[in-house]
């Protein structure tokens, strides 16, 4: 096989040819300035290479500079490498570039799950399991649920200030909390013919690519036990930290994938 390149068409957000596939969602939220994916010169695998930074851009601490939506080809692989660059050498300190996937999860409980919902002053709210339908399997840990994950609530039975998309902020056994300016405290309510959907944040970075005084690094480590990709994941690029004199600008990141 040759040394075949996919690229994604800026102007579309679903696929438009076989060889396009989609950046973001309807509304554009994950645009990416450009993207690219092509066969490894070496072995068998992909290589997607993000502009997440524009050349003539500044690099600035922020989440999301960049997200690429897994396609339908890329299901089943697992990122074995990446690599990140600048347009420029950015003075004193470190860039720090982290990646973290967010994956569509299964909904919690269902139509007969039911939830206490309580105000603890300060907009915040929470979401408790009483016990009663099915178990949500509501927890503290990587494998259920952490602070930072976000969830989509559009529960039949709840008041509707209650639903919406939210970031938690704590998380235990059975229950969990958001911050809510338009909720309302409520008990016994089932979730009815509606769902809380999670879409879980997790790093695949144990320890970020950290640009130093050059244009490229690629010394980040692998997180092994979220390293995997699926169809519908979105993979966003992440700076944590930026040079403390002059920031470097641009960021252009690649992806090997095997």
């Amino acid at each position: 096989m040759g040394n075949k390149s996919l690229y994604i068409n800026p102007a579309n957000s679903v696929p438009v040819e076989d060889d396009k596939f989609p950046y973001g969602d309807a509304s554009n939220t994950f645009q990416l300035l450009s993207c690219r994916l092509s066969d490894l010169r070496s072995g068998i695998g992909k290589v997607v290479s993000i502009q997440a930074i524009a050349a003539g851009t500044d690099e600035t601490v922020a989440n999301g500079h960049g997200a690429f939506v897994v396609p339908a080809i890329l299901n089943g692989f697992d990122l074995s490498a990446v690599g990140a660059a600048t347009a420029t050498v950015g003075v004193t300190g470190t860039t720090t570039v982290m990646l973290r996937r967010v994956r569509t999860e299964p909904a919690l409980g269902d139509s007969t799950t039911q939830f206490d919902i309580t105000d603890l002053t300060g907009n915040s709210f929470k979401y408790t399991y009483d016990a009663t339908g099915t178990d949500p399997l509501i927890a503290d840990n990587l494998a259920s649920l952490k602070a930072g994950d976000v969830l989509n609530i559009a529960a039949q039975n709840f008041t509707a200030g209650n639903n919406g998309l939210f970031t938690l902020t704590a998380v235990g056994a059975n229950f969990f909390t958001v911050t809510n300016a338009s909720g309302v405290a409520e008990s016994d309510k089932t979730i009815g013919t509606g769902s809380i959907v999670p879409y879980k944040h997790r790093d695949m970075l144990s320890t970020g690519v950290t640009i130093g005084n050059e244009l490229y690094a690629a010394d980040g480590v692998i997180n092994t036990s979220y390293d995997d990709i699926e169809n519908g994941d979105v993979i966003y690029v992440d700076v944590d930290a930026v040079h403390s004199g002059t920031a470097a600008k641009g960021l252009f990141v690649t992806l090997n994938l095997k």
